[in-house]
């Protein structure tokens, strides 16, 4: 019988607009984790909703070197050419999936 699991893969991405910045991220999502995805909405909300929960984990860190957790708050803290190369990524992903 086949294991029902989480068996995504992942990636890391090297943020060209942050030196040092490390992202790893899923190249898929879960079919729970889109029921409440919005097609209608902006690209930017829709990335805005993606973002969080395709990041598996990141290496920013506040002033206090305190490790920031990834949501929509601290992504819209990102420069924009951060969140181009993270949204490239998913499209990367989207190509790939349908090419398969």
């Amino acid at each position: 019988m086949p294991i029902l699991k989480d068996s995504r893969k992942t990636t890391t991405l090297k943020l060209k607009s942050y030196e040092g910045a490390e992202v790893e991220m899923y190249t898929s999502l879960l079919v729970g984790e889109i029921e409440n995805f919005d097609s209608n909405a902006s690209p930017m909300s829709q990335a805005l909703f993606m973002l969080p929960i395709l990041i598996k984990s990141w290496n920013f860190t506040d002033e206090n070197e305190q490790e920031l957790p990834v949501n929509a708050e601290n992504i819209k803290k990102l420069d924009v050419s951060a969140l181009e190369e993270m949204t490239a990524v998913i499209e990367q992903n989207k190509f790939e999936a349908k090419k398969g």
